[in-house]
């Protein structure tokens, strides 16, 4: 994993742990388009 996106992730669990389940859904529709 590169650093850019390994920040990244860190960023959206912090994201998470701060808003719960809403930020949860909001990221998940994100990661349905890099299918």
């Amino acid at each position: 994993m590169d650093f850019e996106l390994e920040s990244y992730v860190a960023q959206i669990l912090r994201d998470i742990q701060k808003r719960g389940i809403e930020a949860v859904r909001k990221y998940s529709k994100k990661f349905d388009s890099y299918d």
